[in-house]
C-alpha cells in the first residue's frame, strides 16, 4: 500500500509538471461541469452517511456557492490534466485495446471484490446459483406445440 501511495503521488507530480509547461486555455464550463461532479459526489458520500446537503450547509454555515468557490481551485487543475493528457494522446496516437479495457476491467472487479464483505459474497452466491437453476429448467424445457 505504501508502495502504491509512493507511486501515484510520484505519478501526480509528473502530471503536475507537465501541465505546469502547458499552455493550454481551460474552457469555463468545463470548469463548472467538473465542480458539478464534485459536489455530486459530496452528495452521495453524505446520503450514505445519512445527511442531505441542505443539512451540511445549514450546519456549518457555508453556501453552495462557497462551497464551488472551494472546489474551483481543484476542478481547474483536474480540468487542466484532462484537456492537456488528452491532446498527448491525440498526438501519440495512443489507443486502447479490446484486451487492454479487459484487463483494466478485471483489475477494477479485484479490486471491488477485496471491499466485499460475506453477506455480499453471500448475496452473489445466492445469485450464481440462482442463475444456474434458471439456465438448467431454461435448457432442459421443452417447448410446447
Amino acid at each position: 500500500q505504501a508502495k502504491n501511495r509512493a507511486e501515484n503521488e510520484r505519478r501526480d507530480k509528473i502530471i503536475e509538471t507537465v501541465c505546469e509547461n502547458a499552455t493550454v486555455d481551460i474552457p469555463q464550463p468545463m470548469v463548472e461541469r467538473q465542480i458539478d461532479q464534485r459536489i455530486n459526489e459530496m452528495e452521495m458520500r453524505m446520503r450514505y452517511q445519512g445527511l442531505k446537503l441542505e443539512d451540511f450547509l445549514k450546519y456549518t454555515g457555508q453556501t453552495l456557492e462557497q462551497i464551488r468557490a472551494n472546489y474551483e481551485e481543484g476542478a481547474k487543475k483536474q480540468v487542466l490534466a484532462e484537456v492537456v493528457l488528452d491532446a498527448i494522446r491525440e498526438a501519440e496516437g495512443i489507443d486502447a485495446t479490446d484486451e487492454e479495457v479487459d484487463a483494466e476491467i478485471a483489475k477494477y472487479a479485484e479490486d471491488i471484490k477485496k471491499t466485499l464483505s460475506d453477506a455480499d459474497m453471500d448475496y452473489f452466491r445466492e445469485m450464481v446459483k440462482t442463475q444456474k437453476v434458471i439456465d438448467m429448467i431454461v435448457s432442459s424445457a421443452v417447448e410446447a406445440e
